[in-house]
């Protein structure tokens, strides 16, 4: 059962502190602002005491107050009994960048599956049968149906990394900038041919795949830099493609890989042909995650710190909240990181 905000216990936490109910009120209900020493002092003090003698605010009286509920639920694509992480592992990431923002605020965020949009008056999905959430994050790409879906649940909806745009309530990295950036750093490095690896171009495929790829052919075509195309859906498929592959480990040659998931594939194909970047072949990436920089951090690659991107979608929804208008869409653009596998005046040598 939850616990009642009395005005008794108010009182005597208040004593204890030396501030009025007034100000306990705030800090426990999370609407204090402890910008300064002196009031975050305060507040940490108000919480010992209130954990001292057990008492918690109850988010239901907050919630008939003001009319939220404090939730914010996170959709991620997902299979029928099956794992997130299929689909967008990286986007846990994002999550925990847009809870640490939402929960300075005194939000709670919350995953929402497929059922939950698709069948919301199904007896498990609660989420939207009973109108638990005041917003809702749309993460990655969707089927048609489901984004019809979330317009008529969720008013108040952001869109991230999606191939949803519009002018407002939309974050996405710009990934044209992405391929740009990573084919024009190796060209830069003097590498004089470019192969890119990545997913086939194929119809309802998430929008960096295409964009990435847009990028790295207009640097190609605007440095009359050759580029050759592989594409494979998986590293079976890029292993089946090995003696083509194998016909550009050249030092003159740099790969631009989709994703470091491509770039893990290349290096497995060229380790068991013997040529090891960035000696035999130049690789540069479009993408990168935490995985990325405590694993390899060596590959060079464009930068992408999914953890503030879900610190600026958890900003947005805030603004959303507060002002009720929506935000202005924003493309997200990141620097290039040299790394190691991509190098500069690799003078070309016999290959065994």
């Amino acid at each position: 059962m939850s616990q009642t905000v009395t005005p008794s216990k108010l009182e005597q936490i208040a004593r204890e502190a030396g501030v009025s109910v007034r100000t306990v009120y705030r800090v426990l209900q999370g609407e204090n602002k402890e910008n300064w020493p002196s009031s975050s002092k305060r507040g940490q003090l108000i919480r010992k005491i209130s954990q001292k003698i057990n008492f918690a605010p109850d988010a239901n009286a907050r919630s008939l107050r003001n009319g939220r509920k404090m939730q914010i639920a996170v959709l991620l694509r997902n299979t029928e009994g099956g794992s997130y992480l299929e689909h967008y592992p990286e986007a846990f990431e994002i999550i925990l960048g847009i809870n640490e923002t939402l929960e300075q605020e005194g939000y709670c965020t919350t995953l929402a599956t497929l059922g939950d949009v698709l069948h919301p008056r199904n007896a498990h999905s609660r989420i939207f049968r009973e109108r638990m959430v005041d917003g809702l994050i749309v993460i990655s790409q969707m089927p048609d149906n489901v984004l019809d879906a979330v317009g008529k649940l969720a008013p108040t909806c952001l869109w991230v990394h999606s191939n949803v745009w519009r002018e407002k309530n939309c974050i996405r990295r710009d990934e044209i900038y992405a391929g740009q950036t990573t084919a024009g750093a190796l060209v830069e490095l003097g590498y004089q041919k470019l192969v890119w690896l990545g997913p086939p171009q194929e119809d309802n495929r998430h929008y960096s795949e295409m964009e990435r790829l847009e990028g790295v052919r207009e640097v190609a075509a605007q440095s009359g830099i050759p580029l050759t195309e592989f594409t494979a859906n998986d590293a079976a498929e890029l292993a089946a493609q090995g003696r083509e592959l194998a016909k550009y480990f050249d030092p003159r040659t740099a790969f631009v890989a989709y994703s470091s998931r491509y770039a893990q594939w290349l290096t497995a194909c060229a380790t068991r042909m013997r040529r090891i970047a960035p000696e035999d072949f130049g690789l540069g990436c479009c993408d990168d995650s935490r995985q990325v920089e405590s694993f390899w951090p060596e590959l060079s690659r464009m930068g992408f710190n999914q953890f503030e991107l879900g610190r600026r979608v958890g900003a947005m929804m805030l603004e959303n909240l507060s002002s009720g208008h929506g935000s202005d869409s924003q493309r997200v653009r990141e620097a290039w990181i040299a790394g190691k596998t991509a190098r500069a005046g690799s003078a070309p040598r016999t290959m065994n």
